[in-house]
């Protein structure tokens, strides 16, 4: 991740592309993070969402929003994937009763 040698400022310019990238990693993270809440099994997006969030957070400057961005993003990813997993534990009968109704419908 940088960018090409040909200006005397390039260490510089390649710390304020990597912010930016982070930023932009952050705020895509935290995007996913709350799409996948909104849809019930949404497994990938919250492990999206916890994958962009660790890359946002790597790197990243303590007490930046990146970095804030990045952590919030991972703690919901996890939120969501725990609660998912209780949910189906629970409720595995009636969800596998649910399939089958499915399956006879199509």
């Amino acid at each position: 991740m940088t960018l090409p040698d040909n200006n005397p400022a390039s260490p510089e310019l390649d710390r304020i592309y990597a912010r930016g990238w982070r930023a932009g990693v952050a705020a895509a993270s935290i995007g996913a993070a709350l799409i996948s809440v909104i849809n019930l099994l949404g497994i990938e997006k919250a492990s999206l969402a916890i994958v962009l969030g660790a890359l946002a957070v790597r790197g990243a400057e303590r007490g930046t929003r990146t970095r804030r961005l990045g952590l919030i993003a991972i703690a919901v990813g996890i939120v969501f994937v725990i609660t998912v997993a209780i949910v189906l534990a629970l409720f595995w009968k009636r969800f596998a009763e649910l399939v089958h109704l499915l399956r006879t419908l199509g």
